[in-house]
Order: C-alpha cells, then structure tokens, then sequence
C-alpha cells in the first residue's frame, strides 16, 4: 500500500504567481481554441495545437532540462507556459478578425 503525506505545504508568493499565470494562459487559450472549434474551424486550430506542441512545448523542454539552462522539471512547466502564450498568439487574432463566422460546424 502507498502511503500519502497528508501535511500541509507552505506555499511561496511564487507560487501564487505561476498559479495566476496559469489560469491566465490556459483559460484564454481554450476559450478562443473552442470557439473557433465549434465554429467549424477545427482544421486551424489542430495543426496550430500540433506544430505549438510538437516545436514549442517538446522544443523548449528538451533546451530547458538537458540544455545549458539546467531547469529541471521546472523546465517543463516554463515550456508548457510559453506553449499556451504561443498559441494565444495565433488563436486570439485569429478569432478576433471573424473569419470563423463564415465557416460552417456541419
């Protein structure tokens, strides 16, 4: 049987921080993802998702643990934030300028 520590953790100002980051990025990032998705322009939003994964987030993990940065496991939750950041780039114009709306879901 595995045991679990039940005590509580002290949580740093730094951790607050990455939790609003997090909240920030992936809430605006699937909300604009889904929108567009639902709208039937889910062709877009896959091949972004998958070249962000795939260059971004894989990328930026491999640098970030075995490369000269060093990081760690940390290295994988930076990636992953700059992976959502990414795709808020391309996901948020891309919703914003409409062009969603004369694409049909069926």
């Amino acid at each position: 049987m595995i045991g679990l520590n039940l005590e509580p953790v002290e949580e740093s100002a730094a951790s607050e921080n990455e939790g609003t980051l997090w909240e920030m990025s992936d809430g605006r990032n699937a909300t604009a993802a889904n929108a567009l998705r639902a709208a039937g322009d889910a062709k877009y939003t896959m091949w972004t998702s998958i070249g962000s994964m795939v260059l971004i987030r894989v990328g930026l993990s491999y640098l970030f643990i075995l490369g000269p940065m060093d990081m760690g496991i940390y290295g994988v939750w930076n990636a992953m934030y700059v992976d959502w950041i990414v795709r808020i780039a391309f996901f948020l114009p891309r919703y914003l300028k409409g062009k969603w709306k004369t694409m049909s879901a069926v």
